[in-house]
């Protein structure tokens, strides 16, 4: 328990990285874990029930990466991740003799599905499948893109294409809350639904998306408005540029913060969106962070001066970002 790894952001870094440290020596060591355009931000642990001996993490970059510390761990997740390299390979656990793995294995077509994976003989043995009525052979594939927007900066999505040759192209565009959230590459039920449906779906990691880096992932929520604003609209245009819709069949969907850029999006850029969802979503900011201030003046404190800002003097250009200040001037 004396060796760590403590995750942190170095002064000179834009990125969480992970770094070995011996407590009782007071010591760094070892190689820093890093990763080019994402945080390493674990987000799952792999333990020894008994011992509690901690085996590994895994961290979300574009898929789920698995990060072993003992050079066996290591060699059998490769053996595995050769194996099946379409799929998500997550070991939860071993057998009580160590001879094989519980492994889950999931994609995008997949929900998962696990099994018992012999180590020396790398059979394996299948346990059950999470929405055994699904057929992965006919549900939609999802592709991880970046497109540049009209800044030139890189921008991460995900588009899920319509299983079955469609005669209308439609697409919709589903938005995130957050904003330090974002989404992930995998299964994606709410995804399968509409591209079953016919839809082409769009869901734009829009800079204030988490684990990016702190350039493409600030704490200041007035900078996540603008950028999401800006990032998804010209997503839209990405993708009818590609091709995936015609002009007059776009809508686009959100909750929470994500109702607010749907509304925001389509009141600042009516011309692209035949259809606009706006679900729970803040769309009055001084509002809600005044209630928000009353209600919860502790949780309050905590997050002023690190996502709001000098708030109180900055009322003026929290108005400007209501939903409710665009609509006044469009009317």
């Amino acid at each position: 328990p004396e060796k760590i790894i403590a995750f942190v952001r170095p002064k000179s870094e834009t990125h969480v990285i992970g770094r070995y440290f011996d407590c009782a020596q007071n010591v760094e060591y070892g190689t820093p874990i890093r990763g080019p355009e994402y945080d390493i931000i674990p987000d799952q642990y792999m333990v020894d029930p008994e011992t509690e001996a901690t085996f590994g993490f895994s961290y979300q970059a574009e898929k789920r990466v698995s990060v072993w510390l003992s050079d066996h761990h290591q060699a059998l997740q490769a053996r595995i991740d050769s194996i099946h390299p379409d799929t998500i390979n997550e070991v939860h656990g071993f057998t009580m003799n160590n001879s094989r793995a519980i492994v889950r294995r999931s994609s995008d077509q997949n929900p998962g599905e696990w099994s018992q994976f012999d180590i020396e003989s790398e059979h394996e043995i299948l346990i059950g499948k999470e929405r055994p009525w699904i057929n992965p052979e006919e549900s939609a594939s999802t592709e991880s893109i970046v497109f540049p927007n009209r800044e030139g900066i890189p921008i991460h999505a995900l588009v899920t294409q319509p299983p079955q040759k469609v005669e209308e192209k439609k697409l919709l565009v589903m938005v995130h809350g957050g904003p330090r959230a974002r989404d992930y590459w995998g299964w994606d039920s709410e995804a399968q639904y509409f591209a079953a449906l016919g839809y082409t779906v769009l869901k734009v990691n829009y800079r204030g998306s988490s684990e990016y880096g702190l350039d493409y992932s600030p704490n200041e929520h007035l900078k996540a408005i603008k950028a999401s604003i800006v990032d998804v609209a010209d997503g839209v245009r990405w993708a009818l540029d590609q091709g995936y819709a015609s002009k007059d069949k776009v809508a686009i969907y959100g909750s929470s913060f994500g109702g607010h850029v749907a509304l925001r999006c389509a009141a600042e850029y009516p011309d692209l969106f035949a259809c606009v969802i706006g679900y729970a979503g803040v769309y009055d900011w001084v509002k809600e962070m005044d209630r928000e201030f009353k209600d919860e003046p502790i949780y309050w404190k905590l997050k002023l001066h690190t996502y709001y800002g000098d708030y109180d003097n900055e009322k003026a250009l929290w108005r400007e970002a209501c939903i409710y200040s665009m609509l006044t001037l469009l009317v």
